[in-house]
């Protein structure tokens, strides 16, 4: 399956689908004008601030909706691997490789 998924153009349906099954999970986080950059860029600059997430990262979003497409595969279970981890009491099973 992760195969078939690389190199795939994402389309404005498959994002869509993708925000409704993350929507419940997770807050929309903000994204806001960074006047600063905006000023030294003479453009307007957001930023959307994904450190607001339980995680501190936007990778929970690829997460949540990969293992949602996982659905029909009935795995057995699933085991992630994480340079960087903020939540290190989640017992889900996130394995932090020592440095």
């Amino acid at each position: 399956m992760i195969d078939d998924l690389k190199n795939q153009p994402v389309s404005l349906e498959e994002s869509d689908k993708a925000q409704s099954i993350i929507a419940p999970y997770l807050m929309p986080t903000q994204c806001l004008e960074n006047l600063s950059l905006s000023k030294l860029l003479d453009a307007q600059v957001f930023i959307k601030y994904e450190n607001q997430n339980p995680t501190g990262s936007f990778k929970i979003r690829g997460g949540i909706n990969l293992m949602a497409q996982l659905v029909g595969y009935k795995p057995n279970g699933v085991i992630t691997f994480s340079t960087d981890c903020i939540m290190p009491e989640d017992p889900s099973g996130i394995w932090i490789p020592e440095k």
